[in-house]
């Protein structure tokens, strides 16, 4: 499973999405069309775990994501991972050594080209799936986070 290799698709915070949680939806709106606007691109999504070792060595050893930077303070460390070209959207772990959060749990969707493969690493290393088809996975960590994997 080593290696495996995925493009990030976008990552939501819950909370504020209001997105189903189905790979089938879609959001279209005709009255945006041509209209410009000043983003540029999602940088990046911040979940916290409870073992940021654990979850990065998972994330970079059995899904193929790629370790950007690390540092520590008094009061956090932080693990910065990516799963595609640079530039793309950014993974920030964060892990509370002292006081508490105040990011609630998030959900990261990533795109993947072997969805019973991911399955496979993700039940392995203990995560609940709750969502097991084909092209389409979403499991959760012990912390609340879910991870969706759509096989496109």
């Amino acid at each position: 499973m080593a290696g495996l290799k995925f493009a990030l698709a976008g990552l939501f915070v819950l909370g504020g999405t209001g997105l189903p949680a189905s790979a089938d939806h879609h959001m279209e709106s005709s009255a945006d069309a041509g209209k410009s606007s000043p983003l540029k691109s999602i940088a990046g999504s911040v979940m916290i775990v409870s073992d940021i070792d654990a979850t990065a060595g998972f994330l970079t050893d059995e899904l193929g994501m790629s370790l950007v930077r690390t540092a520590d303070t008094e009061r956090y460390r932080e693990t910065i991972l990516t799963a595609g070209p640079e530039g793309g959207a950014s993974l920030v772990l964060i892990q509370m050594l002292e006081g508490e959060s105040s990011v609630g749990p998030a959900r990261v969707i990533f795109n993947t080209s072997d969805a019973p493969a991911v399955s496979a690493a993700l039940k392995a290393a203990g995560y609940t799936v709750t969502v097991d088809r084909p092209t389409f996975v979403l499991a959760n960590d012990a912390d609340g986070n879910s991870f969706e994997f759509i096989q496109r």
